[in-house]
C-alpha cells in the first residue's frame, strides 16, 4: 500500500508538472500584457522597463524555472490587472465554484441514479425508453443553450429566479441546473448499464431464487457492485464540473474562477490564468487518487500493491 501510494504521488506530481508546463507555454502564445496595460504612446524605454519589472525579458526557460520555483512555495506572483496576489485572487472564488459545483453534482446525482436504476430494473419497459429518451436529451442540449433558456422562461417571463449574480441560494438553482445536466444524463445511462451487467450475474440469479424481493435484490447485493464504475466517473465528473464552470458562470455572471479565468485570458493576465489552471489541476489530482481508495471499500477483492 505504502508502494502504491508513492507511485500514484509521483505520478500526480508529474501531471502537475506538465500542466505547468502547458499552460505557461501556451500563456504566452496569446501576446504581450504591457500592451494592454500601457497606452499606445508610451515611449518604448517605458514598455521595457515595466517590461523587466515582470521579469518578460528573460529567456522562456528562466521564465518557466521560476515560476516553478515560485509556484512550489505558494507565490504565482501578482496580478497584472488588479496588482495583488494572483493565488488570492482564486482563492476568493474557489467557495463559490464549490458551491455551484456542489449543487450541480447533487442535482446529477440525485436525478440520474433513481432514473439509471429504474431504467435497469424496468429494462425494455416504457419506463426504461423513457428515462434513456431524458437522459439523451441531457447529453444533447448544449448548456450555453440551456442556460439560456432557463434565463428566459425562470428569470424574465415567470420571474421567480434570479438572472444572475450570487448571494442567496436562489442564483444557485440555474446554474446548478445548466451545469449538472450533462452529468447527469451520462450518470443515469452509465448506472443504467453497470446495473444491467451486474443484475446478470450468478449470485443475483441466487438471492433471487432464495425469494428475495427485487428491491432487496438490487439495494442489498446487486448495487455496491454497480457502483465501482459509477464511482469512478463522479471523480471524473467533479473535475469536469469545476473547469466546465466557465461557460456556466459567463452565462449567469456568476463570480467564480471560471468567469475568474475567462477575464484573466482577455486580458492577457498571466499571473492569474496560470495559478487559476494548477489550482483547479491539483483538485482534479486529488480527487482522482481518493477515487482510487474508494475502490477498497465497495470491493474488497481489490487490492493496491
Amino acid at each position: 500500500m505504502a508502494a502504491y501510494l508513492v507511485q500514484r504521488g509521483l505520478h500526480a506530481l508529474l501531471v502537475v508538472i506538465g500542466v505547468s508546463l502547458v499552460i505557461f507555454v501556451l500563456s504566452r502564445l496569446s501576446g504581450d500584457p504591457v500592451s494592454l496595460m500601457v497606452p499606445f504612446d508610451v515611449p518604448r524605454e517605458q514598455r521595457e522597463a515595466i517590461r523587466r519589472d515582470l521579469g518578460l525579458d528573460q529567456p522562456l526557460p528562466i521564465q518557466y524555472f521560476d515560476f516553478v520555483a515560485h509556484a512550489a512555495r505558494g507565490d504565482f506572483g501578482t496580478s497584472v490587472r488588479n496588482r495583488v496576489p494572483a493565488l488570492r485572487l482564486v482563492l476568493d472564488r474557489v467557495p463559490a465554484t464549490l458551491e455551484l459545483a456542489a449543487v450541480a453534482l447533487a442535482f446529477a446525482v440525485v436525478v440520474a441514479l433513481p432514473l439509471g436504476i429504474l431504467s435497469a430494473i424496468k429494462h425494455n419497459s416504457g419506463w426504461d425508453v423513457a428515462g434513456m429518451a431524458f437522459s439523451f436529451l441531457g447529453q444533447s442540449v448544449p448548456s450555453f443553450w440551456l442556460g439560456i433558456l432557463l434565463i428566459l422562461v425562470l428569470g424574465v417571463n415567470l420571474r421567480v429566479l434570479p438572472i444572475s449574480g450570487s448571494g442567496t441560494p436562489w442564483h444557485l438553482v440555474m446554474p446548478g441546473i445548466t451545469l449538472g445536466s450533462f452529468f447527469m444524463a451520462s450518470l443515469a445511462r452509465l448506472t443504467r448499464s453497470s446495473l444491467l451487467d451486474v443484475l446478470g450475474q450468478d449470485y443475483v440469479r441466487t438471492a433471487r431464487a432464495k425469494g428475495l424481493g427485487e428491491w432487496v435484490v438490487v439495494g442489498v447485493h446487486a448495487l455496491k457492485n454497480a457502483a465501482i464504475p459509477v464511482v469512478t466517473a463522479l471523480g471524473v465528473y467533479v473535475g469536469q464540473l469545476l473547469s466546465g464552470a466557465v461557460i456556466t458562470e459567463q452565462i449567469f455572471a456568476y463570480p467564480g474562477v471560471g468567469r475568474l479565468a475567462i477575464d484573466a485570458i482577455s486580458t492577457r493576465d498571466f499571473p492569474v490564468v496560470q495559478a487559476n489552471v494548477l489550482f483547479v489541476s491539483a483538485i482534479v489530482v486529488v480527487l482522482s487518487f481518493l477515487v482510487d481508495l474508494l475502490y477498497l471499500a465497495l470491493d474488497p477483492r481489490i487490492r493496491y500493491a
